[in-house]
């Protein structure tokens, strides 16, 4: 992946803050069992998102609106702010020129948005508490690429919405479960056994085999809805959309469909590039012997991730794309290095959640190294992780 250049690329969410809380309920007893200690936490999928993207990327280069009512905890804020700090500046400069968090006083009458989360056995509930402030581009004042997380619910009946913001985009990233809800695909053929630890026998063709469904029954469809309008297929009211579809940066022939798939890893695929898997950052028996601890915002990390590495190596892949010959699965050069990228980007993508899951709320950072010049989450380099994981794949 080439050296970033002179110039900051500045990445946006239009995702949300939230504040959450805690109740454990037991299943058999129906008594209310607190919040087992665990107090109030970080969360929300633009915070999420905004630190996958953060490990990559230096605060100067993202934006995040946090709207913020007179009950916004001061501890709260003091920890956002520690990820304003890099090795070139730190966190008190960076907090004066409005880098990384816009804090926004809210103007409602409602205190900062938070949600209960509600745990019973295995089932778990999720209701607001404060109403909540959706995001439009207009609150992010700087022209930046924006990224947005999927609404709450993706009915089948909702296809169409999808299939038309798929034609105005270049990448579109739903989770698997999310993507089969779409498409009216069974839940069993797109996820794992709940007894799957990965380490028994036969564990490896069982995985092989729910990746198989997710790229023929979800990522093949999608890139085939996602066609692009031409003058023969394109009635004279739908023009305007070909317009659109024509003008984007990675070309007219259709977005990333990026599938996160949690211990599957994350399939990439395009239509001119052909698709690839990467597997998830963890290995099967670390994850058996305990080192996630919550999976809370691993989705919208992991996008973070891929959004701010696919924000690294643009120029690269536009150039990759300008090789291809248009058909897919062409086996030219330039296929071939557009999909490495993608699967680049993908592994950016695995390796923020896998910052994220190690611990109950967000990860820590730290400035190290013998001069100050790295900066460490949970103890390790994102840049030695993503070694370690290419290295894998």
């Amino acid at each position: 992946m080439a050296a970033r250049v002179s110039a900051p690329r500045r990445l946006a969410t239009l995702g949300m803050f939230i504040i959450d809380e805690f109740q454990f309920i037991d299943p058999t007893t129906d008594e209310d069992e607190g919040d087992h200690g665990l107090g109030d936490n970080v969360g929300g999928g633009g915070t999420y998102w905004t630190i996958g993207a953060r490990m990559w990327l230096p605060p100067s280069d993202l934006s995040m609106v946090i709207d913020c009512g007179d009950d916004f905890p001061a501890n709260v804020r003091a920890a956002l702010e520690a990820y304003r700090q890099s090795p070139s500046t730190s966190a008190k400069s960076s907090e004066s020129t409005g880098t990384l968090w816009r804090y926004r006083p809210r103007s409602d009458g409602h205190g900062t948005t938070r949600a209960l989360n509600i745990y019973k056995g295995q089932q778990r509930g999720f209701k607001y508490l404060t109403p909540k402030i959706r995001l439009d581009p207009h609150d992010q004042l700087y022209e930046l690429k924006l990224a947005d997380q999927m609404g709450e619910d993706q009915p089948p009946e909702n296809l169409e919405e999808c299939i038309a913001v798929m034609k105005r985009i270049d990448v579109f990233s739903p989770n698997h479960d999310e993507a089969a809800s779409f498409l009216s695909v069974h839940q069993d053929r797109v996820n794992l056994p709940k007894t799957h630890d990965g380490t028994t026998p036969g564990a490896a063709q069982t995985v092989h085999n729910v990746r198989s469904s997710i790229t023929d029954l979800i990522a093949a469809r999608f890139l085939a809805l996602s066609e692009p309008s031409t003058a023969t297929n394109t009635p004279d009211a739908e023009a305007p959309l070909a317009a659109m579809e024509s003008k984007r940066r990675l070309g007219p022939d259709g977005p990333i469909v990026h599938i996160r798939s949690g211990a599957l890893g994350s399939l990439v695929a395009h239509r001119s590039l052909g698709s690839k898997w990467v597997g998830a950052y963890h290995t099967p028996q670390e994850a058996k012997e305990g080192v996630i601890k919550d999976v809370t915002g691993a989705g919208n990390a992991c996008l973070g991730g891929f959004s701010a590495a696919l924000s690294l190596c643009e120029e690269e892949l536009v150039a990759a794309l300008g090789r291809v010959g248009g058909t897919a699965g062409d086996t030219g050069s330039g296929a071939k290095d557009g999909l490495e990228l993608l699967g680049r980007c993908a592994a950016h993508g695995s390796v923020s959640a896998a910052f994220v899951i190690e611990q109950q709320g967000l990860p820590g950072m730290l400035i190290a190294g013998e001069d100050g010049e790295e900066e460490w989450w949970n103890g390790s380099t994102a840049a030695s992780r993503l070694e370690r994981l290419l290295a894998s794949t």
